[in-house]
């Protein structure tokens, strides 16, 4: 899917920021999508940008990995043009 294509969708229209990035990646651990190290990672990073998670950001964490099951892409931040 090109980032135009999936800008058409708008369930992937999600900014992405690192704290967005580093949940996804967490919750992608916790599913087995990726080696458990990667959620290590993302946690240690967590914790310096913020002692508590907004619950935005969780959502949209969330919702990424929703979108690699309904449309094969997180977001389309991450699609190539």
């Amino acid at each position: 899917m090109t980032r135009k294509e999936a800008e058409s969708i708008r369930d992937l229209r999600i900014p992405i920021d690192n704290l967005t990035e580093d949940c996804f990646y967490m919750f992608m651990a916790e599913k087995g999508r990726i080696p458990e190290e990667n959620k290590k990672k993302s946690l240690l990073r967590i914790k310096t940008y913020a002692q508590e998670i907004p619950f935005d950001v969780l959502s949209k964490a969330k919702k990424m990995v929703d979108n690699i099951d309904k449309y094969g892409v997180p977001c389309a931040e991450w699609c190539e043009d």
